[in-house]
């Protein structure tokens, strides 16, 4: 099977709040010369008020640093000192405001705070202040106000904010679409370390997104990023190892990053690492390591693991047959639009199997998923037409219609059905040329009842040179798969041999 597209998708969507805007950052922000001063002596100085020291002290009772945590005491001191215009207190305080830490949550409040921080030139507060915006944080969505203060906070230098812009700039947020400046802060950002930035990094140059197109570089900044433990883009690197895409190929190399992905629990991953273990790639063969992966990717609700998933248990590879549990994983996938799960719960419910038969149920499942060009699910739409079944109207024309597109697909049973209708004029024009064709393709894929109607056809000269020769060989192979009609045309073609 190809066990990977070559399409690389673009996570941009897990760049989360948390991630580039937590307020933990601004446990790094210590009062100026202050972070080692005695608690005695920086009470002292608090009490004078200096605005430094209040900050300091406030940020100590915030996080307990040698003092109890106590948010209410943290936030007497660090009004104090954002009452005196100091950026960090102010800053501190949106946070306060923002997380309802010792006072009820009021982005409102965070707003001012981050506002007037941002406005000194905080850096911390103007990505906030942006995010703020961006998300709609107590205020009025606005992407050229969270713009603005993006660039100011990068052009301070901050990576998170480098990153974002860069993100704006490549989906025409709030800007229009320039892939090159895009490109341009996302590569100060990657330069920085932020693992986020070196992953989109790695796609552009994977894609010659404002870039020039680079396999080499994609597969470096992968890399850094993945050493920084990124699980899409330890996915990534393992894709690229895969194809050999700037990394020599290397299969084992491949699936030791696509399981780091996928211990970290990035589906995907969990799916890529299931096929590996079930075809062998990288790993040795193991379907029952293939089908513990597919249960992990498929209970977060991956429809292509979903499939997989219930195909084992359908066959009772990897995992016990269980018609019930095959109907309950396919179902999902169905939902999702899978045409051969579709294909897969139209025969279940056809033959009973882990559920009461309903051939009406199967005939919505059959549909659906002959739209989307599922051959198996044509062939079997076209006979329920062809016999007039699960309230379809018995139509030749609908039928022929359906099993023609099965057939052209390679689907043997539809190509003896396809031979039959145009032995007989069904649906078709009659054509006994046009029926040896379509037997012969089925009889070639080793279909028993088209080898048997291939026999008869050589047997009387019908839409072929009459031989039989070449009957006998037909025949012989069908009856070999247990045709009982073969074995009588065979008797028959024996005897008349002997009478000459």
């Amino acid at each position: 099977m190809t066990i990977l597209s070559r399409r690389l998708p673009i996570f941009l969507g897990l760049l989360l709040w948390g991630t580039l805007s937590n307020p933990c950052l601004a446990e790094g922000i210590m009062s100026e010369g202050l972070a080692d001063l005695p608690l005695p002596e920086l009470q002292r100085r608090a009490q004078e008020e200096d605005a430094q020291a209040e900050d300091e002290l406030g940020y100590r009772y915030q996080r307990g640093c040698g003092v109890p945590q106590d948010n209410r005491i943290a936030l007497k001191w660090l009004v104090k000192a954002a009452n005196q215009g100091l950026a960090t207190a102010q800053y501190r305080l949106g946070n306060i405001y923002q997380q309802g830490l010792g006072v009820r949550k009021s982005p409102k409040e965070a707003i001012c705070w981050f506002r007037k921080s941002a406005e000194q030139g905080n850096v911390n507060a103007q990505l906030a202040l942006g995010r703020t915006y961006e998300n709609g944080q107590g205020v009025i969505k606005d992407l050229t106000m969270a713009h603005y203060w993006y660039e100011n906070a990068a052009k301070q230098g901050d990576a998170a904010a480098q990153f974002s812009l860069g993100l704006f700039y490549v989906e025409g947020l709030g800007v229009p679409q320039e892939p090159e400046a895009a490109a341009k802060w996302i590569l100060q950002a990657a330069q920085q370390g932020l693992p986020e930035a070196q992953y989109v990094l790695g796609i552009f140059y994977d894609k010659g997104t404002g870039i020039p197109q680079n396999c080499q570089q994609a597969a470096e900044w992968f890399r850094k990023a993945a050493e920084q433990q990124h699980a899409i883009a330890q996915f990534h690197l393992g894709c690229q190892y895969y194809w050999g895409s700037g990394v020599p190929k290397d299969a084992t190399m491949a699936a030791k990053w696509i399981q780091q992905a996928a211990q970290q629990g990035f589906s995907e991953a969990q799916y890529v690492l299931g096929m590996f273990y079930e075809d062998g790639t990288g790993v040795p063969e193991n379907v029952q390591q293939a089908a513990e992966w597919y249960t992990k990717a498929a209970m977060q609700g991956h429809a292509d693991a979903q499939e997989e998933l219930g195909s084992l248990y359908l066959k009772g590879r990897g995992v016990p047959q269980d018609y019930a549990l095959a109907m309950k994983w396919l179902h999902q996938a169905a939902e999702k639009d899978l045409a051969l799960s579709q294909y897969f719960l139209g025969m279940l419910y056809k033959r009973g199997l882990g559920v009461a038969p309903d051939i009406a149920l199967a005939s919505q499942w059959f549909t659906k998923a002959a739209e989307q060009g599922q051959a198996g699910a044509q062939r079997e739409l076209g006979l329920l037409y062809l016999n007039g079944l699960a309230g379809k109207p018995q139509d030749d024309l609908v039928a022929a219609k359906w099993l023609l597109l099965s057939a052209e697909q390679g689907d043997f049973i539809a190509q003896d059905q396809v031979g039959g209708l145009y032995l007989l004029g069904r649906g078709v024009a009659m054509n006994s040329s046009a029926a040896a064709a379509w037997y012969s393709k089925s009889a070639e894929s080793g279909w028993g009842p088209a080898q048997y109607q291939l026999g008869v056809l050589y047997e009387r000269g019908i839409g072929v040179e009459r031989d039989e020769q070449l009957a006998v060989q037909w025949y012989s192979k069908a009856q070999a798969q247990g045709i009982k009609k073969a074995k009588q045309c065979l008797e028959k073609l024996n005897n008349r041999s002997k009478q000459r």
